[in-house]
């Protein structure tokens, strides 16, 4: 609970310092780079007992397996994860160093990408911790090391550049097999937000609702053999009710200013179209709640283009009043999501 409330704290304090202090550019970033090094700290230093993967991943790191079978044992998903821990306990024993290490990438690349893409960093930054953005990062440690690795793979993107995308959000597929979903991006990233396309969002949205369990049997006998096991893992209780329209809102106002948002910067379109992409998919936990697991490697653009939608406010007072109540928002869904949390569960807000 501290070490949330002090970044959280650090980083508000940022988000008005900063608009005081943004011509020292290098002193910035040295603070925005020290804020990312607590938190990779923290991060890696935690007991393995917090976060429900970083435990799990713990028994399998110290199973004999050969790495010939590798690949057959894990269902030739995540073959760069488990390789990177086979050779982090053949050359170093210990567990702990595969925390630090995914710590370090994951929150390192998206401290990276948010600190060139996002107008400002530090509210991006507000928003990755009230909202369990960082949270989410020490319990789905795979599928979170993945998301940082397809936020670069975005940034690429961005700046034109495809081949690299596509190489780099296929490095994330081989760590986590949700990140197949990141392909999408490809096809969609630089279309017009017009009636046609949020048509074509909307009918996709109800298609995935319809034949989500029959699409999501088909994963499963592909990925897992057909596991009913895994199925039942899922779950069939409804889910996911608040943040789907939270995710709504979010679209209406980004489709509303969606003309003064990419005037701003025409990279601000990917991040909508992501979002919509998130939206469609999060409608999905209405019947499977982990649905919003494969959601949040779309919605994790959300603390870039809030504040960038922000940043789009012609009216200067209008900016500030925005930035003052976003701030106040997400402090208030911290405390009323996170505070009677377990330590081991803090991405339950996407489950509600």
């Amino acid at each position: 609970m501290v070490v949330y409330i002090t970044f959280l704290l650090f980083s508000t304090l940022m988000v008005f310092i900063n608009k005081i202090t943004r011509r020292y550019y290098s002193l910035n970033s040295l603070i925005y780079w020290i804020g990312g090094i607590y938190l990779i700290f923290i991060a890696g230093s935690r007991d393995v007992s917090v976060g429900i993967d970083t435990s799990s991943y713990y028994s399998y790191f110290n199973r004999d397996i050969p790495i010939d079978e590798i690949a057959e044992y894990y269902h030739y998903t995540g073959q760069l994860f488990w390789y990177m821990m086979y050779y982090v306990k053949g050359y170093l024993g210990d567990y702990r160093v595969v925390v630090y290490l995914t710590s370090l990438l994951s929150i390192g690349l998206l401290f990276y990408v948010v600190k060139h893409k996002s107008y400002s960093p530090y509210l991006s930054m507000v928003i990755y911790m009230a909202l369990g953005f960082y949270a989410i990062g020490l319990n789905i440690i795979r599928e979170y090391l993945g998301i940082a690795v397809y936020m670069l793979a975005v940034y690429n993107l961005a700046n034109g550049k495809k081949k690299k995308f596509l190489l780099i959000t296929t490095i994330a597929f081989f760590i986590h097999p949700s990140l197949i979903l990141g392909y999408l991006l490809y096809f969609v990233y630089d279309k017009k937000i017009n009636i046609k396309i949020v048509t074509l969002y909307l009918l996709s949205g109800i298609t995935l609702f319809i034949f989500f369990k029959i699409i999501l049997s088909v994963v499963i006998m592909a990925l897992y053999g057909g596991d009913e096991a895994i199925l039942s893992l899922l779950g069939e209780d409804g889910g996911g009710k608040l943040t789907f329209i939270l995710y709504i809102l979010l679209l209406f106002v980004a489709t509303v200013l969606k003309n003064d948002i990419i005037s701003v910067d025409k990279n601000n379109l990917i991040y909508i179209h992501m979002m919509y992409i998130a939206t469609i998919i999060q409608s999905a936990t209405f019947l499977f709640p982990i649905a919003s697991r494969a959601a949040y490697i779309y919605s994790i653009a959300l603390i870039i283009l809030i504040p960038n939608i922000i940043h789009s406010i012609r009216n200067v007072y209008a900016r500030v009043y925005s930035t003052v109540l976003l701030v106040l928002v997400c402090w208030g869904m911290y405390f009323l999501k996170f505070y009677n949390l377990q330590g081991a569960y803090p991405y339950k807000f996407f489950f509600l």
